[in-house]
């Protein structure tokens, strides 16, 4: 019985040691899983940083592409309004000119 008895504090100090060795390795895996995590989050952030700059960066383009198609719309005006005003002028030139050749033949016609 005596053996029997040793054999079996034996076998629950090896299930023990196990145990605490279990223990241990578990311990080896959470740190090496809160490591892992923590890079993991870090890459995210970073991510989510870049993204985040980025998205300010097409909203800036397109606050630029907005002014600059204001910009090219005001100039589109501008010439319009430019060529509409030289036409006119043609026009009044014209009406002058016929005017001063209508004065001229009736000057004659005196």
């Amino acid at each position: 019985m005596a053996a029997a008895l040793a054999r079996e504090k034996a076998l629950l100090e090896r299930a023990e040691d196990v145990e605490r060795e279990h223990e241990a390795a578990l311990a080896v895996v959470r740190g090496e899983l809160t490591a892992a995590y923590g890079r993991e989050r870090e890459v995210v952030e970073r991510a989510e940083a870049a993204e985040r700059r980025a998205a300010e960066r097409v909203a800036k383009a397109e606050g630029d592409t907005k002014a600059l198609r204001e910009r090219v719309k005001g100039t589109l005006g501008t010439e319009a309004r430019a060529v509409r005003a030289e036409q006119a002028v043609q026009v009044l030139t014209r009406r002058l000119e016929q005017s001063e050749d209508l004065r001229l033949r009736a000057h004659e016609m005196l």
